[in-house]
């Protein structure tokens, strides 16, 4: 009989002496703490030791960015905020730009037009999720 492979939400992976997956084991066998890492352009999730080593690791693979702030997250937990990614408006965002691009017949410029005017959102921000709809096949 082959033993069944935990899922990350597998609440069998917090009990007391539950064998973790090889990507949440440090070294010395025990959860490794997320930090996130914000750069120029970039805010990261690295499992490391410590904050020094998540710092190295951005260093060593983004050179040219500048470290703007590294803290220590939950170890059970990512949290990513839609109000610091633009997305502030009542429903599912990809939905309105959807809508918006069949309303256009696939015309990217109309349908920002119509996403300003559905969402409020700035042109930017319209633009960005008109276009991340088209590249995704909508």
């Amino acid at each position: 009989m082959v033993p069944r492979r935990p899922s990350p939400g597998d609440p069998e992976l917090f009990r007391p002496g539950a064998v973790l997956p090889h990507f949440l084991r440090a070294n010395r066998g025990s959860i490794m703490p997320l930090f996130e890492v914000e750069t120029t352009s970039h805010i990261m999730i690295a499992c490391a030791d410590s904050e020094a080593a998540a710092r190295a690791f951005v260093q060593t693979n983004y050179p040219a960015e500048e470290i703007l702030r590294a803290t220590q997250r939950p170890r059970d937990a990512w949290v990513i905020s839609k109000k610091l990614l633009g997305l502030t408006t009542e429903g599912d965002p990809c939905s309105v730009a959807r809508e918006c691009l069949a309303n256009a017949a696939g015309d990217k410029l109309h349908a920002v037009r119509l996403y300003m005017q559905k969402t409020g959102a700035d042109l930017e921000q319209s633009r960005r999720m008109v276009e991340t709809n088209m590249s995704r096949g909508w």
